[in-house]
């Protein structure tokens, strides 16, 4: 596809700062830090994550493990408090009259006037994951006031808070820089590596090609050639991140622009993100380089299915046609405080051009729907799961492996799997085996010797038998201590549609709370103060996603 002659022909690049408008900022005194330290960000908003943009930016603790108190960004009421074993973890919302929601997560523990009227709830309910929504007056909270302390719970990997805006109407989550919420920054965002994709006219993904060289300050081109491609139109990707003042954090940048020949090609902005697009991130980078290589790529280009609208409406999609005329690509990678960085590019079409196609008769159309089967193997297919035509194959033999398409593939809504067979019993789940060797439950269910699953991921499956109940050891448990902890284990993981372990902690009967901390397979019970002093069994229930169950009962 690429010429032997391939000129990596760049313009060199431009260490410069551009004097383009700083973004808007929508209302710079209604919300205040939620922090009393300076502010220092280890996470900005829209940066690339697994299967999802970040929806918030995240405060660095001033104090490591010992944590930070929190305050209320803005006055308001006490909306919503939800208690996850991973995701967000402990996690508070506060409505506000201006229209807009902060959201505040991984909380170590909720300020006392929030922490009654959770722990009254989890009573109430004997339940102590929960999201509850409160009535819209029950909780009032001053801008300043103390709502919790910082924390690690949820899928987090240390002590910070995850802090969003959110519009109350929609749920959308609203870039906090909006707000004057963000920290100092003199920095220019930072390119680290640069890719030409070969296109069809559609904007068909076919192949990429590496360019330049990577050092120690980041990108470094060549003098000003010519990149001569052997194809009909093409895309640019990159890798970029940007920095702030006072940490080395790779964090993610704001807004990528290009133009050709001058004219406007390609604009995305991360002013929001909607939870209903945000896995559409698979398509915005090149999904394949980051499953092989472990590095996100962003294309300047829009693939045919990707329903993201963080994209300017009256721009192309960034597919460039070729000829043998040259084209000037300026690239501009921009930060929030208008720190800019900028490349330019010189393509033109290679003198013997014989670029290849995708079109191929038997693929799958992204905005079509389908029913696949091969044997006792189906699965449907709503239309839009992918981002662009794909060819899907399924293979099964029997149990033992079941395949499905692509791995490479992103997929964007839940395929609806269906495998039949007289071998299967109630205790039988849609499974994988990862590089560790451990088995991931992907969740289904048995009925009348069919088993059905639901996945958002290609590749080889197996169908496996689980009759093991979860187990529990004991780590500490002391009246004296404010919590009692237990160490958690169970032959599978769990992922996709299928559900956590179920765990109930009783004294004697009686419900007591708790807390599962997924991420470190500990099970911690809360309020051991209210023990009575001739209590003399505590009861962990537990049951896994088939159902496999057992009551360990420890002395107290």
């Amino acid at each position: 596809m690429f010429s032997r002659g391939w000129k990596i022909c760049l313009c060199s690049l431009l260490f410069c700062s551009l004097s383009f408008a700083q973004s808007t900022i929508l209302d710079s005194s209604y919300f205040q830090s939620p922090v009393k330290h300076k502010t220092v960000i280890t996470g900005s908003f829209g940066e690339l994550r697994t299967n999802h943009f970040h929806a918030g930016i995240d405060f660095r603790s001033s104090h490591g493990p010992k944590r930070d108190s929190l305050f209320a960004s803005a006055s308001g009421y006490v909306s919503r408090i939800k208690v996850q074993a991973s995701s967000y973890g402990q996690s508070l919302y506060l409505d506000h009259d201006n229209g807009y929601t902060t959201v505040y997560a991984h909380l170590h523990e909720y300020a006392p006037k929030i922490e009654y009227h959770l722990k009254k709830k989890q009573y109430e309910l004997e339940m102590s994951h929960l999201d509850y929504y409160l009535d819209s007056t029950k909780v009032y909270i001053e801008q300043g006031e103390f709502i919790g302390i910082m924390g690690n719970t949820g899928r987090s990997s240390g002590p910070h808070l995850h802090f969003e805006i959110r519009e109350t109407a929609s749920e959308i989550p609203v870039n906090p820089y909006l707000f004057n919420l963000k920290p100092e920054d003199h920095k220019k965002p930072l390119l680290k590596s640069l890719f030409i994709h070969t296109l069809d006219s559609t904007g068909h993904y076919i192949d990429r090609k590496y360019l330049g060289v990577k050092d120690k300050k980041g990108y470094k081109t060549s003098s000003s050639e010519i990149i001569e491609i052997d194809a009909e139109y093409i895309g640019v990707a990159l890798a970029t991140f940007d920095q702030m003042d006072g940490v080395n954090n790779l964090n993610g940048t704001y807004q990528m622009s290009m133009k050709q020949n001058g004219q406007q090609l390609f604009d995305f902005t991360l002013d929001k993100v909607s939870f209903d697009e945000t896995r559409y991130i698979n398509a915005a980078i090149d999904y394949p380089y980051k499953k092989t290589i472990g590095n996100s790529v962003i294309r300047l280009y829009k693939l045919p299915g990707n329903l993201l609208t963080n994209y300017t409406r009256n721009v192309s999609p960034g597919i460039i046609p070729l000829s043998h005329k040259i084209d000037t690509l300026d690239i501009i990678l921009k930060d929030f405080e208008a720190n800019e960085q900028a490349i330019k590019l010189f393509v033109k079409k290679a003198a013997k051009s014989d670029p290849e196609t995708t079109r191929i008769s038997n693929t799958l159309r992204y905005d079509s729907s389908y029913h696949l089967a091969n044997g006792k193997l189906s699965i449907d297919i709503p239309a839009y799961s992918f981002d662009q035509d794909v060819q899907m194959k399924l293979y099964h033999n029997g149990l033992e492996k079941i395949s499905i398409g692509d791995p490479l593939v992103p997929v964007y809504k839940y395929l609806n799997l269906a495998f039949v067979s007289e071998e299967l019993s109630d205790k039988h789940f849609l499974g994988r085996k990862k590089s560790n060797g451990r088995i991931t439950n992907y969740g289904g269910y048995v009925n009348n010797d069919t088993l059905k699953s639901q996945i958002r991921v290609l590749g080889d499956f197996s169908i496996y038998k689980d009759t093991e109940a979860p187990k529990i050891r004991k780590i500490s448990m002391s009246k004296s201590s404010k919590t009692w902890s237990f160490a958690l284990s169970d032959n599978y993981d769990a992922s996709g549609v299928c559900p956590d372990i179920f765990v109930e902690c009783r004294i004697d009967g009686q419900w007591i709370r708790h807390f599962y901390d997924k991420k470190n397979k500990k099970i911690i019970v809360k309020d051991i103060n209210l023990i009575p002093e001739n209590a003399q069994i505590l009861s962990i229930l537990l049951i896994d996603p088939l159902a496999n169950r057992q009551v360990v009962r420890f002395n107290i």
